[in-house]
């Protein structure tokens, strides 16, 4: 182990390609002169105590393709330098002390910001991270007339997002307000792949009076909703509720993270989605979700393996129960 500064002189190594210093007691900056190296391709100083900002001169290196600097004590924002890193595929800078924003890097596939101090939005030139592959077909998870869904590294961030739009309009308006038509078409990311509920065309106000009994009141109102997505209760003409929109966000949800649409062929008589999930878990969980490689991602150990699976379990058994009847 080193307990010492990263010396200057490594500068002078000009023709390094690997530069590997993980698990030390490293201290102090960045030594700048680490843009000396012309055919540094992968820096690994993950867990040390550095400290300072990462110097715009290592993120001016063309050849860049892995930069892992997670677990130190770096402050101050991201470089704007970081956007030159063009060729950059993989970047980790979780557990620091960073407060601000990223540059546009075009290769960028993999990315780590977690339990930084990052605030605002994600800026628009993240959607051409490669956890989409580019939005490749193969990636899709949800598509409507209007609009597709990806899976990637933003996929549970738009779960939240959804559950947070439907709280708002539940609980935080003047009048309770009930969507009646949530679907992955209504679900849209803006040019800073913000996630928006639309589509208020179906959208009723409930009365307070209402709010707790609506889901037994029956109506002469047609259906409400999208076939596959709508609560069973508005087949049988019972009034707009609130529940009606969590079993369509419970729907939306297993969808995401299973790539399966309610309405697929594999679908009928007593087996929909719901059922098909509710089958699989636990122990089948990673055959039905959309990305198996979620369970297991290059260099992590079996026990953030094991979380990311208990985690996925628990966003399925999220949807099972919203989805139920």
């Amino acid at each position: 182990m080193i307990y010492e500064d990263i010396p200057l002189s490594f500068g002078n190594l000009t023709v390094l390609a690997n530069l590997l210093l993980c698990n030390n007691n490293l201290r102090g900056r960045i030594p700048s002169s680490l843009g000396k190296f012309q055919m540094l391709q992968e820096v690994r100083l993950i867990q040390n105590n550095l400290s300072g900002s990462i110097p715009s001169e290592v993120l001016s290196l063309s050849s860049l393709l892995y930069l892992y600097i997670s677990r130190n004590d770096l402050t101050s924002s991201l470089p704007t330098e970081i956007g030159i890193l063009k060729n950059l595929e993989e970047l980790d800078v979780s557990e620091n002390m960073f407060p601000s924003t990223l540059g546009s890097c075009q290769k960028l596939r993999l990315l780590h910001i977690e339990s930084n101090k990052f605030w605002g939005i994600l800026p628009s030139y993240l959607s051409n991270l490669r956890a989409t592959d580019g939005f490749s077909p193969s990636n899709l998870v949800c598509v409507g007339s209007f609009g597709s869904m990806y899976k990637g590294v933003l996929g549970e961030e738009v779960a939240i997002d959804i559950a947070s739009a439907l709280d708002y309009l539940h609980s935080h308006c003047s009048e309770p307000i009930v969507h009646c038509d949530l679907k992955p078409s209504n679900v849209l990311l803006d040019d800073e792949m913000t996630t928006h509920v639309g589509d208020f065309g179906l959208a009723r106000f409930l009365p307070e009076a209402n709010y707790d009994c609506s889901a037994n009141q029956s109506s002469s109102v047609g259906i409400r909703g999208s076939v596959g997505y709508a609560a069973a209760e508005y087949g049988m003409g019972n009034e707009e509720s609130t529940f009606g929109d969590v079993y369509s966000y419970g729907i939306l949800l297993l969808e995401m993270f299973t790539g399966k649409r309610p309405t697929d062929n594999i679908f009928c008589d007593s087996l929909g989605l719901h059922s098909f999930v509710k089958t699989a878990l636990p122990e089948q969980a990673a055959s039905i979700i959309a990305d198996p490689r979620l369970f297991k991602q290059k260099d992590q150990s079996s026990t953030n393996s094991h979380k990311i699976q208990e985690c996925l379990i628990w966003i399925l058994k999220v949807g099972i129960t919203c989805s139920e009847e």
